[in-house]
C-alpha cells in the first residue's frame, strides 16, 4: 500500500464524466499552455495574457525518458510539453469522490462561458499542453497566500504509486514508480513562465470553450475555504492572485 498527493496549482480546468459521458477517465484536469503572450481578452485587444508552460514537481530526482518532458536539469522539475498523465491502471485503491471543499472551484460558466469545445476537452488538441485523468482519490480545494484555488487528489494506492506519462502526439510511454516515498507528493503547476502572474491569466481558462466570451470575468476568492495546510514547496509561487485559480467546465 502506498499513499500518494497530487497538487493541482494555477491555470487549470477540471471537467467531469458527469457532464461529458463519453470522456475515457472518471475526471480529467486540463492545462492550457501559450508559450507566447497573448492577447485575447475582447475588450482590450490590449490587455497581455504571458507565456504559461505545465510543469511537474517531484520531490526526488527521476528519469523520465520522452522527448515530451524535459528535465530542468536537477531532475526533479520537468517541462511537460503535450503530456498525458495518470495513475497506472489498478494502481489506485481508493474510489474516485470529491470532498466538500471541491464545490469552491469556481465554474467557468458562472464566469461568462459558452459551449465548450470538444476538440479541447475531448481530443486534447492544442491549445492543452498537459492533462491528468482521474479515475481514483479524492478531490479537494484549498486557498493559496494569495486567494487563488488549488486543488489536490489524495489517492491511497496499491503497492508503491506508479504514474503513467504518454506524449499526445505520438506513443512514447514511461511510468514511474514511488518506492522511497510515503506519502508521494507530486506538483503540477501552470503558472507564467517568467514567473510574474497577472490580473488577465484567468482568460486562458476560456480557451476551453468555443468561443471567448464578450465578457468573460475573473473568479474572486471564495468565502469559508481555508487555506492549504503544510508547508509550501519553495520552488513553486504561493502569493499569486485567485486570477489563476483552478477551474470548473462548466
Amino acid at each position: 500500500m502506498g499513499n500518494l498527493i497530487i497538487q493541482f496549482v494555477g491555470i487549470c480546468v477540471h471537467v467531469d464524466q458527469s457532464f461529458f459521458p463519453n470522456l475515457p477517465s472518471k475526471h480529467r484536469v486540463i492545462f492550457m499552455a501559450n508559450p507566447k503572450r497573448l492577447f485575447i481578452d475582447p475588450r482590450d485587444p490590449n490587455a497581455p495574457v504571458d507565456a504559461h508552460e505545465p510543469k511537474l514537481f517531484l520531490m526526488k530526482t527521476a528519469t523520465i525518458d520522452l522527448d515530451c518532458v524535459r528535465s530542468n536539469g536537477a531532475g526533479d522539475t520537468f517541462d511537460l510539453n503535450r503530456v498525458a498523465l495518470e495513475l497506472v491502471k489498478g494502481n489506485w485503491k481508493t474510489p474516485f469522490d470529491r470532498n466538500p471543499t471541491f464545490d469552491n472551484v469556481p465554474h467557468l460558466t458562472e464566469l461568462g462561458a459558452g459551449e465548450g469545445n470538444p476538440s479541447v476537452i475531448m481530443d486534447v488538441h492544442e491549445p492543452v499542453g498537459a492533462y491528468f485523468d482521474v479515475d481514483g482519490g479524492v478531490l479537494s480545494a484549498c486557498l493559496n497566500d494569495g486567494g487563488a484555488v488549488i486543488t489536490t487528489l489524495q489517492v491511497e494506492t496499491v503497492g508503491p504509486p506508479k504514474l503513467r506519462l504518454k506524449c499526445i502526439d505520438r506513443d512514447a510511454v514511461t511510468e514511474l514508480e514511488f518506492r522511497d516515498e510515503d506519502p508521494v507528493r507530486l506538483t503540477i503547476t501552470n503558472l507564467a513562465v517568467g514567473g510574474e502572474d497577472n490580473e488577465n491569466d484567468y482568460l486562458l481558462n476560456f480557451r476551453v470553450c468555443k468561443d471567448m466570451p464578450a465578457e468573460p470575468r475573473s473568479p474572486g476568492t471564495p468565502a469559508g475555504l481555508s487555506p492549504c495546510a503544510g508547508p509550501s514547496d519553495p520552488r513553486i509561487a504561493n502569493d499569486f492572485s485567485s486570477a489563476c485559480s483552478n477551474s470548473n467546465y462548466p
